[in-house]
């Protein structure tokens, strides 16, 4: 039977400083309905603002509006709350502790214009967050951050939707051990 799925062309985030500079691959989220988690053409650039788990005691509100929220893969349903404040878009960051729950907390069944994406668990994600929670500590003593000391990036990604044949397989696993009955 024929489906229409979502096909990433390109997808990257480039930052321009620091400790975690250079362009590295970017992992947008399943389509929240009919929209795809991309950037407009010119791409998506503003100041990474780490927000933890998202609880509200770790949002920054006043730093958020037009720039990128990077948070916890593990902070499940709360980027519903970070979308809220304003960001142009959320970056999740993969770890060791993040399950099957987790990633489903983030898909949205609504058109939503909230680009997110995905960073593996792994040297990135350890970096930015060695790189950003100082930068968030800062905001919340200062309430700012001074330019030479945000961490800076810009997101590109394209997706186009494409039409596929899907097949079903049913398999049958029978038990390591009967049961008796």
């Amino acid at each position: 039977y024929e489906v229409v799925v979502p096909r990433t062309l390109s997808a990257t985030m480039r930052i321009t400083a620091g400790a975690s500079r250079g362009k590295h691959a970017i992992y947008p989220l399943w389509p929240a309905s009919v929209r795809a988690n991309t950037t407009p053409a010119d791409g998506i650039e503003g100041r990474l603002v780490y927000v933890g788990q998202g609880k509200l005691e770790q949002l920054l509100p006043r730093s958020l509006p037009g720039q990128i929220a990077v948070m916890e893969m593990a902070g499940s349903g709360e980027w519903q709350t970070v979308a809220n404040f304003g960001p142009s878009a959320i970056i999740l960051l993969g770890s060791d502790s993040e399950g099957r729950q987790d990633a489903q907390a983030h898909l949205a069944r609504l058109p939503l214009n909230m680009p997110r994406f995905y960073i593996p668990a792994g040297p990135l994600a350890d970096a930015l967050r060695r790189e950003l929670a100082p930068q968030a500590e800062v905001l919340r003593k200062a309430g700012e951050l001074p330019p030479d000391q945000a961490t800076v990036a810009r997101l590109d990604c394209r997706v186009e939707f494409f039409s596929c044949t899907a097949e079903n397989y049913y398999v049958l696993v029978p038990p390591a051990k009967p049961t008796a009955r």
